[in-house]
């Protein structure tokens, strides 16, 4: 993925809140644990480079009738972010390689979601959605670990890549 979006201009994490806002028009298909993306992909991200430049910059209030700015908007919830992950502290594991996580209001609280892998919790913080992420990502590897391949439900399966990507700290 840094490959894309240095071929495309923008940031990394620019590219991590494009794939997730333009899933259905970046053209991209899943080998294995990785998604891979054909040459034409650099294309539609610079087409919506080009789309969204129109709105860079900062916001022009409007102005009262006395010509004094209207009061700032307070948000409890700031816009969304894209953070790190490589540890899970609680069970003493770290990701060989970070990985990306969009952190975005939703409702009354947050969602921390995976990029690479399909793992998302909820929290009324941002830290609170992180936290709990790490807590099922750890849940789910433990599962995977202890458990015969055999008897792996559905879901476990889907996520046995994570085995390859998590290691046990000291």
């Amino acid at each position: 993925m840094a490959e894309i979006a240095r071929e495309a201009g923008i940031a990394y994490g620019t590219l991590v809140v494009f794939l997730k806002k333009y899933r259905d028009r970046i053209p991209s298909e899943k080998q294995g644990r990785f998604r891979v993306f054909p040459r034409e992909a650099v294309d539609v991200i610079k087409e919506i480079v080009r789309e969204n430049a129109a709105r860079q910059g900062r916001k022009v209030r409007a102005r009262t009738e006395d010509n004094s700015p209207p009061p700032a908007k307070t948000s409890l919830h700031p816009p969304e972010s894209v953070r790190s992950l490589k540890r899970l502290p609680a069970h003493g594991l770290f990701f060989r390689n970070s990985i990306d996580v969009l952190i975005e209001p939703e409702g009354d609280g947050f969602i921390a979601r995976t990029v690479e892998l399909n793992f998302s919790a909820g929290g009324r913080t941002g830290r609170e959605a992180m936290d709990k992420l790490r807590i099922v990502i750890a849940e789910t590897y433990l599962a995977l670990i202890e458990t015969d391949i055999g008897q792996w439900t559905r879901e476990l399966s889907e996520r046995a890549g994570l085995v390859g990507m998590i290691k046990r700290g000291k």
